[in-house]
């Protein structure tokens, strides 16, 4: 069995954790309900999973990827307690990926930022005025998301930290979700970084796009970007906060040399873990050329970046959203394991998918995602948003996002047809 020696310590150390194997039992005892559920598949699976992890200790939890809810707190339950049904069916549903909630729900709580624009996700940054989510919407939306049961609140925008009143939005986050900010870093005193943690908040993502300031200010699209974000992962980390770095990578940053290059650095910066992202075709930076997304085999360079980093313990931790999204272990995560809601309060599956479902400020997010989701309740191992750039161009569409009430045909692939890898595995698949 190949195992990343690296993990030996937290492993050791989860076994001993009481509440860890308190809540592994759990976890068996549901599943052993089902005639078909073997408890040496569960392990199969789990080494699987952490085969090209490199797990964290953070203080007393212990982190797989910021992609997944920490173990050792009540957000991890998350993973499970969103499995529909129960007794024998609850495994059955999970092997098939299916969902009552999302693991994870981002916000676009500002569309303000540091270059006084506002982040337009059509068209990058524009001479529009700011807008906040109106603060007591959002922290009634906060309390609605918790109540479904969701692990992982990312507060997202727009630069967040240009609110004065986030510490007391975070606070509003009780121990069900674990909290995230994401960051270009500016304003992130040590002050600053002390009061968020202090208001409750477990990590910082901070976009980290070169070595190079003057490419770095440039991406970001306003002058000492590349300082503030240096800064801000000091200040992070003395707060005691999970640090994570976010990269949007092109194909000159894909040359492994430059890569790891780039990784190791970030590593001296001081982060916990690097977030690897490739091109996508919508999204806040606006639309993309297909000529700028990766082929199959530039995706499968990214991918060996994750494996290849997690195993060396001279660099930092790597977490590639298209390893984690991959064939090979959950697929494609729009709606049932992810979804975003915009500035405006429209519900996407995903950032980087046009199609908002309605607004949780007209319907109750419950019964919103509850109808997004009938559009992706089988596990698809491509990406969806990828699918839906061919529906652009076949269609020739003009205007994006657009409101539905289910996704269009034509954006849907064949689904059920493939069985991503974690679940194949679990289910007794060799």
């Amino acid at each position: 069995m190949n195992v990343n020696i690296i993990n030996m310590s937290a492993i050791v150390k989860m076994i001993v954790s009481s509440s860890i194997v308190k809540k592994t039992w759990q976890i068996h005892k549901l599943f052993s309900e089902n005639e078909e559920y073997s408890l040496k598949n569960l392990i199969r699976s789990i080494h699987h999973l952490l085969k090209y992890e490199r797990i964290l200790q953070h203080q007393n939890t212990f982190v797989i990827s910021s992609f997944i809810p920490p173990i050792n707190t009540k957000a991890f339950g998350s993973l499970f307690d969103g499995i529909p049904g129960s007794g024998g069916n609850l495994f059955e549903n999970f092997v098939k990926g299916k969902r009552k909630f999302p693991v994870w729900i981002n916000i676009d709580i500002t569309s303000r930022y540091p270059n006084n624009k506002y982040l337009d996700g059509d068209s990058g940054f524009s001479e529009r005025h700011f807008n906040d989510m109106e603060r007591e919407k959002l922290i009634s939306l906060i309390n609605e998301i918790q109540d479904m049961g969701v692990g992982i609140i990312g507060l997202a925008g727009g630069e967040p930290l240009l609110r004065n009143d986030l510490e007391e939005i975070v606070e509003n986050i009780d121990d069900r979700s674990v909290s995230y900010v994401y960051s270009t870093g500016y304003g992130l005193t040590s002050q600053r970084a002390r009061d968020l943690k202090s208001a409750g908040l477990y990590g910082i993502i901070i976009d980290f796009q070169s070595m190079n300031e003057g490419e770095h200010d440039e991406k970001m699209g306003f002058n000492g970007a590349y300082h503030y974000a240096v800064n801000a992962i000091e200040n992070s980390k003395k707060a005691e906060l999970y640090t994570v770095s976010r990269t949007f990578c092109n194909r000159e940053l894909l040359e492994k040399e430059t890569m790891l290059e780039f990784i190791k650095f970030l590593g001296q910066c001081g982060v916990d873990e690097v977030r690897l992202m490739e091109p996508m075709p919508f999204g806040k930076s606006g639309r993309i050329s297909r000529d700028e997304l990766f082929t199959d085999d530039e995706r499968k360079k990214l991918i060996e970046l994750h494996m290849l980093c997690n195993k060396d313990a001279n660099l930092p931790k790597v977490s590639v959203c298209s390893y984690f999204e991959s064939r090979e272990m959950f697929g494609c995560g729009a709606a049932g394991y992810y979804s975003f809601i915009d500035i405006h309060g429209d519900l996407y599956p995903c950032d980087y998918i046009p199609f908002n479902f309605g607004n949780v400020f007209e319907t109750p997010i419950k019964a919103l995602w509850k109808k997004m989701y009938k559009s992706f309740e089988t596990p698809e191992v491509h990406c969806r948003s990828l699918i839906c750039l061919g529906k652009m161009e076949r269609d020739k569409f003009q205007q994006y996002p657009q409101r539905v009430k289910t996704l269009p045909e034509s954006c849907k692939t064949c689904c059920g047809q493939v069985t991503p890898g974690f679940y194949k595995i679990l289910g007794g698949e060799k």
